[in-house]
């Protein structure tokens, strides 16, 4: 309850988006049901912990302390590189990386493979700035990350599409258009994606707490969403779990479609999909 009046108080003074305010919800749910499994689960517990701490960014985002630290603000249109030197990540007493180095470009798209518990999300987390207790260097165009201003980065530079799909009780139209503060393609760009999705014809129909939205539906209509941001670095996290294959094909040529003048990182288990629209592959491993 104490969220919801944070949260409605800094939307009715215009200091917090109504896509800020539903995203600092979902992210307090997934928290809180991670961290009632936190005895049984690590995994649960990493998402708990990951959750609270999008919390607190936002918090702080929209209060007026002065910030401990004076952070860089990234200034670029676009991010060239991320350079990841010597990386080496503990998970509880688990070492998931020991110095690792990767380095990621614009107009490429990396394919990143590995089964579960290699690591492919904490990559990506790591990449991100969310968790902070590695040794080792992560650089974005030659700038330590641990010096940049991250929240104001995962703003402005970044859409991430992850692996549960959020909707909210409105028209599909809304959510794709969720975050449409940042939606910065063109509205042809947009149509042309729906028509690929066979989204057009239902932009209007209501999605309710009871719809009966199958997975893959769900599925294309957040796609749509985080490429709609046109963000520097789009990263997709599953993206064709629940899809038939046109589907999947139409996730290909989007991705595709979009690379110009961006990262994009695309995580699955699907190596025929990674080795059909990805120009890198980084293979993990087995956990």
């Amino acid at each position: 309850m104490l969220l919801f009046i944070f949260g409605a108080a800094y939307f009715f003074q215009e200091k917090l988006s109504i896509g800020d305010f539903i995203a600092l919800s979902s992210y307090y749910s997934l928290g809180i049901n991670a961290l009632s499994y936190f005895l049984g689960i690590g995994n649960q517990y990493i998402s708990a912990k990951v959750s609270f701490k999008r919390i607190n960014e936002l918090k702080e985002q929209y209060s007026h302390n002065t910030p401990k630290k004076l952070l860089k603000i990234y200034q670029q249109n676009n991010v060239n590189s991320i350079e990841i030197k010597n990386l080496t990540f503990n998970y509880f007493n688990k070492k998931i990386f020991d110095h690792l180095n990767l380095s990621f470009k614009k107009n490429h798209i990396y394919g990143i493979l590995g089964t579960n518990g290699i690591g492919k999300s904490t990559l990506i987390y790591l990449m991100l700035g969310i968790y902070e207790n590695y040794r080792g260097n992560i650089y974005v165009d030659g700038l330590d990350i641990k010096e940049l201003d991250m929240v104001q980065f995962r703003k402005e530079k970044v859409s991430v599409m992850e692996q549960e799909p959020f909707l909210i009780s409105s028209t599909i139209k809304d959510n794709i258009y969720l975050f449409k503060d940042n939606c910065s393609f063109s509205e042809a760009n947009i149509k042309k994606w729906e028509n690929d999705f066979c989204c057009n014809t239902r932009l209007y129909e209501e999605i309710q707490m009871n719809n009966k939205l199958s997975g893959g539906e769900k599925q294309q209509i957040t796609f749509l969403r985080t490429i709609s941001k046109n963000a520097s670095i789009m990263i997709f996290d599953e993206p064709t779990a629940s899809l038939d294959k046109s589907a999947i094909i139409s996730v290909s040529n989007a991705i595709k479609d979009l690379s110009n003048n961006k990262i994009i990182i695309l995580i699955s288990h699907d190596v025929s999909l990674c080795n059909k629209t990805c120009t890198d592959i980084v293979n993990l491993g087995i956990s």
